[in-house]
């Protein structure tokens, strides 16, 4: 004998009872996991042009063989125990008990007072019992044709108007300069009151267009949710793979090392301490971004879960609270649609660890990018002395400015820059588009203690910022102890903002090596990442 009820067989996604009639309420099996989710749920998780689904509880993926989820199989056995509950269902005579829910409310009957209503007479507008109802209106002609609800379906009265209390509120003004306290309003408001001649909509539309707003957004918001955990997941197991000190990657690869080194030990124990350290570094680095990209993966899940919960309580809000609450729906809307939900990078989830070990027996992570990078500023910039630093020499004070150019190549991470030191002579900047045109980025040096010369450094800025696609990192250079007006080396740092194409700022001490590092991962991370 069956001991489950109707209400208890439902999709464990949207919690709706399963159905065999109701297309959306079908019961449909994901084969690789044997779960079972209704056919309204599988068509909101499948994304349009994959040809299979990913489950909700599990992550598992099901094959569809042609591109839409009415191609899963029914559950044929849930539906079999469906049909069984509805025929014992019909055999026991459980319509009494249909009433249950309304019985608890204790409404007296219209007819009645002793008896307790269970249906409610949408014209008459009263509420009976089981046995007045049938009285009253099933043996008349007329009455019978009456429509009668569950009283828990009673229909919601119609507001009236707070200044015409017999009148019902109709219309919403959306005149832009409205200045009546109240947007809602009847047909005296309409015609004759604060609204005349008002820019107006009908109630029931503007407040249906308004939950149509919610209802994509959360649709948006949920798709978006899954993706997160699916990234989240995903970000998890290559924390866990990378952090297996035992069996994962990096068991490999220091492996590999200690090899390398095993015919050298006497003479290389240094250097083969030196590049297990390195490699270590490298995995703290990979696991580092790895963590904050979760912890942020995490941090957008909750205010996505958050504004689901806000546009979840406007959607069940009656038409004239939705409507008044337009604004802060919008304002939730928007706060929602600027989450920006980006995938983690490939090269992020990699399991592989690139490195080489050069013929100095250092160890290099990953292999040598060769990069153009041009320096620019006017004279006096510091620009051979930023150089110098990279190269770990001692800049000389005071030298001559450049006259032409210098290279110099730089290894940084595992990329090795040409560093093209232009001149900055007022005779050589007009040549230095000759320069750019085919870098990787440019480097714009600006001195930051010579504020007489900021407006021509400027000029000479804009100049160029408006004609290279690369990327482009201004830096500030001043020494320990020059301190410029904080209001012009403010106004200097707005005016580079203002430019016509993102900019990256640095603040650096050229003489002392102050601030180059960051510089420089500023610099490589945008050639790699193909920012302009």
């Amino acid at each position: 004998e069956l001991q489950i009820e109707m209400g208890e067989v439902g999709c464990n996604v949207c919690h709706d009872e399963f159905s065999a009639t109701v297309d959306r309420r079908v019961p449909r099996v994901l084969a690789a996991c044997g779960h079972t989710i209704c056919t309204g749920c599988a068509t909101g998780i499948h994304r349009q042009g994959t040809r299979n689904i990913v489950c909700p509880f599990d992550r598992v993926a099901t094959a569809l063989p042609d591109d839409r989820v009415t191609s899963l199989k029914k559950n044929y056995a849930l539906l079999e125990v469906l049909e069984r509950l509805a025929s014992k269902r019909r055999e026991d005579g459980e319509e009494g008990d249909r009433f249950e829910s309304e019985r608890l409310l204790g409404v007296e009957c219209d007819e009645d007072s002793r008896h307790i209503a269970v249906l409610y007479c949408t014209v008459c507008d009263s509420s009976l019992c089981e046995r007045c109802s049938e009285a009253s209106h099933s043996s008349s002609n007329v009455l019978s044709r009456h429509r009668r609800v569950p009283l828990l379906e009673k229909p919601k009265p119609a507001p009236t108007c707070t200044q015409h209390n017999t009148y019902k509120l109709e219309f919403v003004c959306i005149e832009n300069d409205c200045d009546a306290q109240n947007r809602l309003m009847c047909l005296l408001c309409r015609d004759y009151g604060d609204h005349k001649d008002h820019l107006h909509a009908f109630l029931d539309k503007e407040a249906e267009e308004l939950r149509s707003t919610v209802e994509k957004s959360l649709e948006d918001l949920r798709r978006a949710e899954m993706d997160l955990d699916s990234w989240l997941n995903s970000v998890q197991s290559t924390v866990m793979s990378l952090s297996d000190r035992t069996e994962g990657p990096l068991c490999t690869a220091r492996n590999d090392v200690k090899e390398h080194f095993r015919l050298l030990r006497e003479k290389l124990e240094r250097d083969e301490g030196n590049a297990l350290e390195k490699l270590e570094g490298y995995i703290e680095d990979r696991l580092d971004d790895l963590n904050n990209q979760q912890r942020n993966y995490i941090s957008q899940s909750g205010k996505i879960a958050s504004a689901c919960s806000e546009l979840s309580k406007c959607a069940k809000k009656d038409n004239p609270n939705i409507v008044e609450s337009k604004e802060e729906i919008q304002t939730l809307v928007e706060l929602a649609r600027a989450e920006k939900v980006e995938s983690p990078a490939d090269s992020s989830l990699s399991l592989l660890i690139p490195f080489h070990i050069g013929t100095d027996n250092r160890l290099h992570i990953g292999h040598f990018l060769d990069a153009r990078v041009v320096l620019l500023g006017i004279d006096g910039a510091g620009k051979t002395t930023l150089v110098a630093k990279l190269k770990k020499n001692d800049p000389q004070m005071g030298h001559a400015p450049t006259i032409g150019f210098n290279v110099e190549t730089v290894h940084h991470r595992n990329f090795r820059l040409n560093i093209w030191d232009v001149g900055g002579l007022p005779k050589l900047r007009p040549c230095w588009k000759h320069y750019y045109m085919h870098t990787q980025a440019v480097i714009f040096v600006l001195d930051g203690a010579c504020e007489e010369r900021y407006e021509e450094a400027l000029h000479e800025f804009h100049s160029v910022s408006s004609q290279v696609s690369c990327p482009l990192v201004v830096v500030i250079n001043r020494r320990r102890g020059e301190t410029p007006t904080p209001a012009n080396l403010d106004s200097l740092v707005a005016s580079l903002e203002r430019a016509t194409r993102p900019v990256h700022v640095h603040h650096v001490d050229a003489a002392h090596g102050v601030g180059l590092k960051e510089m420089l991962d500023d610099v490589t991370t945008m050639i790699a990442c193909g920012v302009h």
